[in-house]
Formats: structure tokens, C-alpha cells, sequence
């Protein structure tokens, strides 16, 4: 018994070692974006856009642009992706045409053809910020849970109809871990934060 508690505390130990890594790899791949950097231009495009994929288990997929006067190939990508207006961009903007483009660098955050707007910053910013949010939840949900395990000193039990049941850790994290998703889906939503597509 002592055996089972020693290793369910070292993989938990390592769990949050883990999911720590990964909440420093998302706070740094996401930048916050400085309004203030953001340029407007008109620009001709010299070819039709082109929509790109890539990755299995988590795709990433973004819209590359190319135009006339820019050396660079300018990118739709990540958060404002999913709030591309997708099907009336794909039929509406081609070769040739001249777009108003809001972005920093090679980042777009604002595409216009003829006054009308197909990409959504305040969504797509809300979404970043939601999406940190439900990470960081998650994150001090595996926190607690491991704390609480490194302070049990025999394995859990509960007590039902006049028995005594000897509780498995892993059952229990993944009771408790389903009850908390199923939290944010009736409060936040979870078809937001796992739909990588578009929205």
C-alpha cells in the first residue's frame, strides 16, 4: 500500500512538472499584441490566397497572402483563423484585388475588399483570453489534485451501505477531471476552446 502511494505521488509530481511546462509554453507562444504597432495599408494581391494545414493530433491552419509590393508572404493565422468569415473569403478574394489590411509584420488582424470586413480582432482576442483562462484552470485543477495526493498517508477509501472501499487515484482524477470539464462546458463552453478551425 505504502508502494502504490510513493508512486502515485511521483507521477503526479511529475503531472504537474508537465502540465507546467506546457502552461510556460502557451503564456510564451502567446503574445499579447501592442494596438499601437498595428499599420494600415492597401494592397494588390498577386495571386488568390492559400489556405494551409499542418500537424496530425493538433492541426494548425492559417491563410498565406501574397502581395505586390510586400517581400514578405503575410499570414491569417491561429485565433483570427477562427473567426475568418471562411467561405465568402474563399469565394470573394482573388488575384487582383486590392484590400485594406490591418497587421504587424507579416500578421493580419483586419482584411477589408470594398468595405466589408472578414476577419473579427475583438473575437479573436477574446478567444486568446478565454483560451488562457480555461488552460489555467486546468492547470491549478491538476495542481490541487496532486497537493492533496502527496499528503495522503494511506490510500483513499469512502464508506457506502456499511462497506469499506479502497478508492483508485487515477478513478478519482479522472472523476474529478470530467466533472470540471463538464464545469466549463456550462460555463465557458468547450466546443470554443477545442475547435481549431473556425468558428
Amino acid at each position: 500500500m505504502i508502494g502504490y502511494l510513493i508512486k502515485k505521488k511521483r507521477e503526479y509530481k511529475n503531472s504537474v512538472f508537465l502540465a507546467t511546462i506546457i502552461l510556460l509554453l502557451f503564456v510564451f507562444s502567446t503574445k499579447k499584441i501592442d494596438v499601437d504597432k498595428i499599420t494600415e495599408k492597401k494592397l494588390i494581391l498577386t495571386e488568390k490566397p492559400t489556405f494551409k494545414e499542418s500537424g496530425r493530433k493538433f492541426t494548425r491552419y492559417w491563410v498565406e497572402l501574397k502581395f505586390e509590393t510586400e517581400n514578405k508572404v503575410c499570414e491569417i493565422n491561429e485565433a483570427d483563423y477562427k473567426y475568418l468569415l471562411y467561405n465568402e473569403f474563399e469565394r470573394e478574394i482573388n488575384k487582383g484585388d486590392t484590400l485594406e489590411v490591418k497587421g504587424i509584420e507579416n500578421k493580419i488582424y483586419y482584411l477589408k475588399k470594398n468595405g466589408k470586413e472578414y476577419l473579427n480582432f475583438k473575437k479573436a482576442r477574446a478567444y486568446e483570453s478565454k483560451s488562457s483562462g480555461i488552460l489555467i484552470y486546468l492547470y491549478i485543477f491538476v495542481l490541487i489534485f496532486s497537493v492533496c495526493i502527496n499528503f495522503l498517508k494511506k490510500k483513499p477509501r469512502i464508506k457506502f451501505l456499511n462497506k469499506i472501499y479502497a478508492i483508485n487515484i487515477d478513478i478519482l482524477f479522472i472523476i474529478l477531471l470530467i466533472l470540471n470539464l463538464i464545469i466549463l462546458e456550462l460555463t465557458v463552453g468547450l466546443n470554443y476552446f477545442f475547435n481549431t478551425k473556425h468558428m
